[in-house]
């Protein structure tokens, strides 16, 4: 009988220890193809990308006037004079700010679940379920 219950307390164990690694799994890497469109600017507007920023290599501002409900918003890196092109995308969380009296101010979130590797750039896709790019933009990183 102790045998059994140090059994199941091990089993309960693993599997409890398996259930901690569910949101980890949440933030896997996201498949996108290598393939960019040839027009820009259909999903992100110019204001949108004019009005985004990268403050760090850990923190995004994007401004997004409409949030497109059809795809996916992925962060990347981009790797312009290493040669590696772009990699490492995740789902981007977004989280709005929100300036109490100023009305204007609106349409504004911060990316911080991701942080570009030194010397690349962000890389904000539009993706569909296949992972084909819909849409993109790249913000460098603040020195």
């Amino acid at each position: 009988m102790k045998k059994f219950v140090v059994i199941l307390g091990l089993v309960s164990l693993f599997g409890l220890g398996n259930l901690a690694l569910l949101p980890s799994q949440a933030q896997a890497a996201v498949t996108v193809s290598e393939t960019v469109p040839a027009q820009r600017g259909q999903y992100f507007s110019a204001n949108d990308v004019k009005n985004s920023r990268a403050i760090n290599s850990e923190l995004a501002l994007l401004k997004l006037t409409k949030k497109n409900a059809n795809f996916d918003l992925v962060v990347g890196e981009v790797d312009f004079f290493g040669g590696t092109g772009f990699k490492n995308f995740e789902k981007a969380e977004l989280e709005a700010v929100v300036m109490p009296g100023i009305p204007g101010y609106t349409g504004y979130y911060t990316v911080e679940n991701y942080k570009v590797s030194k010397g690349k750039w962000f890389m904000f896709a539009y993706v569909d379920k296949k992972g084909t790019i819909k849409d993109y933009f790249f913000l460098t990183p603040e020195r």
